[in-house]
């Protein structure tokens, strides 16, 4: 991860399609490294920034297929992190499960420095035993950024980057989960992204994926997602501070 200056490669880039003579064989034979290099560029230059702020919109829509009564539920996430180079974050989270659910809606306010997480007494009070605060989640979290810069076979289409099916894949998996999707198989996978200026600022993730209930073979469950991420106040997005008194749970 780069730790400091901005890339200008797509300065660099600018230049070379401009003198580069019949632009059309330049895009027919270049056109998708162009935009490999754009995005990786990109994805670079927002990782290397001191701070931003991102807004997250999921749905996750999951079924119960091939019982007698089939069930389906809906659960919709709104999240904002106000992320601080090189490991804080705050985390404001807002969750709704339709039907509702034994666990009701949720709201989440978190602050999180390296390994260590505070939390309001009232979430903590709520919760059976205060969750696992570990020093990896920063980097699965800033993942979502910087897995693009490992991507290949870019097309960029009036502005919209997307992967195409094998690295949308690999990238949901890989990236977006973790490596903790476990026997989750993604169809239909899509990653898109957005540039403004020389960083990330958008991105939409989806999928859906269809697996056998490991209780009842006879039975499937399928899910889906939708994500659109935000990207805000790259470089000056407000200070991530260390709350009074002690974490309330540790890594």
């Amino acid at each position: 991860m780069p730790t400091q200056g901005r890339l200008v490669s797509l300065a660099t880039l600018g230049v070379l399609v401009a003198l580069s003579a019949g632009g059309g064989v330049w895009s027919a034979l270049s056109g998708p490294r162009v935009a490999d290099v754009q995005l990786h560029d990109a994805a670079s230059n927002t990782l290397a920034a001191p701070s931003f702020v991102v807004t997250l919109d999921a749905t996750v829509r999951e079924a119960l297929n091939g019982s007698a009564q089939p069930e389906a539920q809906t659960t919709s996430t709104s999240e904002r992190v106000d992320y601080q180079a090189p490991d804080r974050v705050t985390v404001n989270e807002s969750t709704k499960v339709t039907p509702a659910s034994s666990q009701g809606n949720t709201e989440t306010d978190l602050v999180q420095i390296g390994s260590s997480c505070w939390e309001p007494a009232s979430e903590v009070a709520q919760s059976s035993a205060a969750p696992a605060c570990q020093a990896s989640d920063i980097p699965m979290f800033l993942s979502l950024v910087g897995g693009l810069d490992k991507t290949s076979n870019v097309t960029q289409t009036s502005g919209m980057y997307e992967l195409d099916a094998a690295d949308s894949k690999h990238f949901i998996l890989t990236d977006f989960l973790g490596g903790s999707g476990g026997t989750l198989t993604p169809e239909n996978a899509k990653v898109q992204i957005r540039i403004q200026g020389s960083d990330v600022v958008w991105e939409h993730l989806s999928f859906d994926s269809t697996e056998s209930d490991p209780g009842s073979p006879t039975q499937t469950i399928s899910v889906t997602l939708d994500l659109v991420a935000r990207i805000s106040q790259i470089g000056s997005a407000p200070p991530v501070l260390r709350p009074k008194g002690a974490p309330t749970s540790t890594g």
